[in-house]
């Protein structure tokens, strides 16, 4: 039998919203599903998630679909306190899968699992923090406004010193390429409206640069302080215009969610159930029994999210009682006399019980690289056995697209003393939003 192998790589946990306006902490992005690394213990989802890891020649695929619930409440000293109610249906597709992931230590990776998990999460309001952020959206629009006017100023400037008779599109296009070498470049309507400017003076005579800069700075203070104030409301509701904060701003989104928001913590508590028929062949008749199996898991968990809402600090303890198959081999009956008609290929024995008490800690975090196509996050998680005294690691690293899209990449390292060695692989997530 072929054992196909989990290397690690899951699926990249999404944190939907529902939380009262000027409430949310950016975890739940104010309603709208964000992407962050890995959902192991604490899956919140309500979509349908497809996942392919690869190692070598091996892989493995799963399908999980599951719902949510909250109930949030304020408490008299204005922190937050939510409910969270989770359901989960996980089952691996393709391929044989008798044989548990040892890379992850979990007992019930063999086969479909139903899992229930109800947790309480709880925060600060976003509103109490507000002046810490006023100052930085104030720079903000300095460095906005300052963008624009050099924009402006080079706009007008390649328009008065272009050569007498140039016509009128040849002008435009060299002062576009002028305002565009400013780094990151205004908005274009500031551009368009320098560039106007610039033109209209050059054919009444009059100084371009000195037209270029008052347009750039007149349509430049609407849109910048509009934009902060954008950007100020959307926080609050735990949503960052990420584009427009790399373009203009002196923080990163990170650090604009870490002045606005407190640590944010969550406790809970988890069960899972499955059913898995585990097929032997009884050696006394070599006839095929599959008795059914009920595997099943609990586990206590808890989180530290910091402000940020850019990376997480998860431990958990969980006891699983599981089954696995006896890998595949001649069986014959206890006189053969025959080998054709006495031995068949199977497994001899029944599947035997596997009984873990897992502790383990993971650490996620998103690593904001400014890229245009996207950021990317690392999770590591450690599991040590304490029945089994054993121990695995895994290190996932994910690439989360900036723009929505059907996959999400990664790469993978795990590694298992169950085997004792290091594997490495990749990973694609495909998710559908219902």
């Amino acid at each position: 039998m072929k054992r196909l192998l989990l290397i690690g790589a899951v699926p990249l946990v999404l944190w939907p919203g529902g939380v009262a306006a000027q409430t949310s902490h950016p975890a739940f992005a104010g309603g709208a599903a964000q992407a962050g690394p890995a959902g192991r213990s604490d899956i919140v989802t309500s979509d349908v998630d497809f996942n392919l890891e690869v190692a070598g020649e091996e892989a493995s695929t799963s399908v999980q679909i599951g719902g949510y619930t909250t109930k949030t409440y304020a408490t008299p000293d204005a922190r937050q306190r939510t409910f969270n109610w989770t359901v989960m249906l996980r089952a691996p597709i393709g391929g044989d899968s008798d044989i548990t992931a040892r890379e992850t230590l979990d007992a019930l990776s063999n086969g479909p699992e139903l899992s229930f998990t109800m947790s309480l999460f709880g925060f600060s309001s976003a509103a109490n923090h507000l002046a810490r952020l006023e100052p930085y959206m104030a720079q903000a629009d300095a460095i906005c406004a300052a963008r624009s006017l050099e924009a402006g100023t080079r706009a007008g400037t390649s328009v008065k010193d272009a050569p007498q008779g140039a016509a009128a599109p040849l002008l435009e296009l060299l002062a576009r390429e002028a305002a565009g070498e400013v780094a990151p470049a205004p908005d274009k309507p500031v551009i368009a409206a320098a560039i106007d400017a610039a033109l209209e003076a050059r054919r009444n005579g009059e100084d371009p640069v000195a037209a270029a800069e008052q347009a750039a700075r007149s349509a430049a203070q609407g849109r910048c302080n509009a934009a902060v104030q954008g950007v100020v409301d959307a926080a609050v509701q735990g949503v960052v215009d990420a584009q427009w904060v790399r373009r203009f701003g002196p923080l990163t989104r990170g650090q604009i969610n870490g002045k606005l928001f407190s640590p944010m913590w969550r406790i809970g508590v988890r069960g899972g159930v499955g059913v898995k028929r585990f097929a032997y062949v009884d050696a006394a008749t070599l006839e095929e029994r599959d008795p059914v199996k009920v595997p099943f898991r609990a586990e206590l968990f808890g989180a530290l999210y910091p402000g940020s809402g850019t990376s997480a600090l998860i431990g958990s303890v969980q006891y699983q009682n599981g089954f696995e198959n006896a890998e595949e081999g001649l069986v014959c009956k206890p006189v053969a006399v025959d080998p054709d008609a006495d031995c068949v290929t199977g497994r001899p024995v029944p599947a035997k019980n596997i009984e873990r008490v897992n502790v383990a800690v993971e650490y996620r975090q998103i690593i904001e690289t400014g890229w245009n196509a996207g950021d990317i996050a690392i999770s590591p998680k450690f599991t040590y056995d304490t029945l089994g005294n054993a121990f695995a690691a895994q290190f996932p690293l994910y690439f989360i697209p900036r723009r929505a899209g059907p996959i999400s990449p990664g790469i993978s390292a795990t590694y298992s003393s169950k085997d004792d060695r290091v594997r490495f692989g990749a990973f694609l997530k495909s998710t559908f939003t219902f």
